[in-house]
């Protein structure tokens, strides 16, 4: 296995953690306003709003979703930027492709651009 590949999986690996923190997060801000709005509604203090607080939590919780999707379903950027490859690679397997002339991985036959890098 490549380390590019190895670099991708472990990324992969960290976007779904990252995602299943942001829900998380999410599920928590969301029950906190709900008990908020409850305990207003319950008491005296009717019209407050959601604490800057809470509005932070979410956003942060957004973030995170973000940044785990982006991980997840691509980070071809961190994974170029992290470790730089001077040869073509099949997006596929990772066969060395500098040599090759078509557009079809020898190995596994997946078609690419003559652009293809891993």
């Amino acid at each position: 296995m490549k380390y590019k590949t190895l670099f991708r999986i472990i990324c992969k690996a960290i976007g779904v953690y990252f995602v299943v923190l942001g829900i998380t997060s999410m599920l928590s801000v969301a029950s906190s306003v709900a008990a908020g709005f409850l305990i207003s509604s319950l008491s005296a203090m009717r019209g407050t709003s959601m604490s800057w607080y809470s509005a932070a939590g979410a956003i942060g919780a957004l973030f995170e979703i973000a940044a785990g999707c982006y991980l997840f379903f691509d980070g071809r950027l961190l994974a170029d930027w992290a470790i730089p490859g001077n040869r073509t690679y099949c997006p596929e397997c990772g066969y060395d492709l500098h040599a090759i002339v078509s557009s079809a991985c020898p190995e596994c036959g997946a078609h690419f651009g003559r652009k293809a890098e891993g």
